[in-house]
C-alpha cells in the first residue's frame, strides 16, 4: 500500500484495496529477511532498511539508522499535527481537529485537563 500511496493511514485499508489484484501480485512477492549486520549494530541504531529489486535487475535502496521518534530522530510538532489530522480528518471537522490540538499540545504541558478534552468533544458530538 505505501509503495503505491506514499503513506498508509487507516482510512486506505479498504475492502477495494484490499482486493486490488496488482496490489496483492506485488504483495505476494515481497519478502521480509532478517539482517545479522543490523542485529549486530543494535542497540546504537534502530533503523530499517528496504531493497526494491525489480524485474530487470535493477534495485533500489532506502533506509533510516535509528527510526523516527527515537530520542536521536524525534518527532516534530507538525509531525504530530499532520499525524492527528490523518487520523482525524475523515471523522471531525478541522475545527475539532485544531482545538484538540490547541488544547493538547499548544496550550503547554500539564493544561490539557481531562475536562477541557471532554469539553471539547462534547461541542462536536452529535447524538
Amino acid at each position: 500500500v505505501a509503495l503505491r500511496k506514499g503513506n498508509v493511514t487507516l482510512q486506505d485499508y479498504t475492502p477495494e484495496l484490499l482486493a486490488d489484484k496488482e496490489l496483492r501480485r506485488v504483495a505476494s512477492s515481497v519478502t521480509i529477511e532478517e539482517d545479522e549486520g543490523m542485529n549486530a549494530l543494535y542497540p546504537e541504531e534502530r533503523g530499517a532498511w528496504m531493497r526494491l529489486v525489480l524485474k530487470d535487475g535493477r534495485s533500489f535502496e532506502k533506509g533510516i539508522p535509528v527510526a523516527k521518534g527515537e530520542p536521536e530522530n524525534p518527532v516534530t510538532d507538525m509531525d504530530l499535527r499532520e499525524k492527528l489530522t490523518a487520523m482525524l480528518a475523515p471523522y471531525y471537522p478541522e475545527d475539532f481537529v485544531s482545538g484538540l490540538w490547541d488544547i493538547c499540545v499548544a496550550s503547554g504541558p500539564g493544561d490539557a485537563g481531562y475536562r477541557n478534552i471532554i469539553d471539547h468533544f462534547g461541542r462536536f458530538h452529535t447524538p
